[in-house]
C-alpha cells in the first residue's frame, strides 16, 4: 500500500435469522458494545485504525526510536489504543511479521450502550486475525482462540467465545440464541448478543451466496429495544481526571522535548507556559475532538480539565530535569 491511510476494512455483518447458517462447526463470541478497531501491519510499521478511519502509523525511525505519525482520522477517542500500541510496538510488529499476521481486528471498550463491569473499560478485545495462507498466496480469517496469540504480551483482551459443533449436519439458529443467553448468565450481566462464524469456511475460502464471509450476529431483542433510549444501561461518563489521563506519556515528553529544543536545549522554569500550551493543543486534537463525540457528548468541565492536564504538563516537566541532574 502506498497511501499509509488505506486499510482493509473490516466486514458488515448482519444479523443471523437472514441467513441460513453453514454447516460444520461454528464460533460464537461475545459481541461487546464498543467502538471496532483494528492494527494492520504494514511493511515494517503498524496502522491504528477505526471502522472506517486511519488513526496512526507507528514505525521505527533512522535512530532506532519509535516514531507516531498521527493521521488525518486524528487520535480522537483512541489515544489510549494508539499508546498501547506503541508500548509493545517492536514485540507486536515483530510477532505479526513472523506469524504471518497481516490484521488484528478487535472492540475498543468505551461507553455505548452497555454498561460493562469497571475493569473492562479502554481495553483492546481481539475477535479475530487475517492471516496469510503459508502458500502465500491469499489470506484467511484465523480463529484467535486457536491460533497462538499472546494477548498479555500486548496487553491485549481475549473476546469470550463457545465452538458450538452440530449434532446432524448444522447448528440451528435456536441452539445459536440458547448459546447467547447462556453466555450471558455465565458472564453475570446485560450483553448486546453475540457473533456467529465458520473459521472453517474462512479456511476454504468459501463464501456464501452472496459472496460474503460466514459471519453473523444474534442481538438479543431487550438491547435492540433499548439501544439509544432511555432504558439502556448506560455507563457513566468518563471524569475529567480521567480523561487527563488518557493522553500518552509520551506526548507530553515529545512537546517538552521540541520546547527545549527551540530554546538552545537548555531547560528553564519560563518555559513551563509554552509546554502547557502545546500539550494543551495536542491533547484537545488527540483526546476531545470527536471523542466526547464517542462517548455521547458528556457534560465536561473544560477549565478543571486543562488544570489538570497543566499540571501533568508541569510535573513531567519538572520531573523530567530532576531526573537529567541526578544522571
Amino acid at each position: 500500500m502506498t497511501d499509509t491511510t488505506e486499510f482493509t476494512k473490516y466486514h458488515k455483518i448482519e444479523a443471523a435469522t437472514k441467513h441460513p447458517l453453514p454447516p460444520g462447526a461454528l464460533v460464537v463470541q461475545h459481541k461487546l458494545d464498543g467502538s471496532q478497531a483494528g492494527i494492520e501491519y504494514q511493511s515494517g510499521a503498524l496502522l491504528v485504525h477505526t471502522r472506517k478511519t486511519a488513526l496512526a502509523r507507528i514505525s521505527m525511525d533512522e535512530t532506532g526510536k519509535i516514531a507516531t505519525q498521527i493521521l488525518g482520522g486524528g487520535n480522537a477517542g483512541f489515544a489510549g489504543l494508539v499508546s498501547l500500541v506503541e508500548s509493545s510496538f517492536v514485540a507486536l510488529r515483530d510477532w505479526m511479521q513472523a506469524h504471518g499476521v497481516v490484521h488484528i481486528y478487535g472492540e475498543w471498550l468505551v461507553p455505548h450502550s452497555v454498561k460493562y463491569p469497571d475493569h473492562m473499560w479502554r481495553k483492546f478485545y481481539v475477535y479475530d486475525l487475517l492471516v496469510e495462507h503459508e502458500s502465500g498466496e491469499g489470506e484467511a480469517f484465523m480463529n484467535p482462540e486457536s491460533f497462538p496469540f499472546p494477548y498479555g504480551d500486548f496487553g491485549f483482551e481475549k473476546v469470550r467465545a463457545i465452538t458450538l459443533v452440530p449434532y446432524h449436519g448444522q447448528v440451528t439458529h435456536e441452539q445459536v440464541r440458547k448459546t447467547t443467553l447462556e453466555l450471558q448468565q455465565e458472564l453475570g450481566y446485560a450483553i448486546e448478543g453475540t457473533v456467529v462464524k465458520s473459521y472453517e469456511k474462512d479456511l476454504l475460502g468459501e463464501t456464501d451466496r452472496f459472496g460474503k464471509r460466514y459471519v453473523y450476529k444474534d442481538v438479543l431483542p431487550d438491547f435492540a429495544e433499548t439501544k439509544g433510549t432511555e432504558g439502556a444501561a448506560h455507563a457513566p461518563p468518563p471524569t475529567e481526571q480521567a480523561l487527563a489521563e488518557s493522553l500518552p506519556t509520551r506526548t507530553i515528553e515529545k512537546r517538552y522535548l521540541d520546547v527545549v529544543a527551540a530554546n538552545g536545549g537548555q531547560f528553564e522554569g519560563k518555559l513551563i507556559p509554552q509546554i502547557m500550551g502545546r500539550v494543551w493543543n495536542d491533547f484537545v486534537t488527540e483526546v476531545l475532538d470527536g471523542g466526547l463525540r464517542d462517548l455521547k457528548y458528556p457534560v465536561v468541565n473544560t477549565r478543571e480539565l486543562k488544570r489538570l492536564v497543566d499540571q501533568r504538563s508541569r510535573t513531567f516537566a519538572l520531573e523530567y530535569v530532576s531526573d537529567e541532574v541526578a544522571a
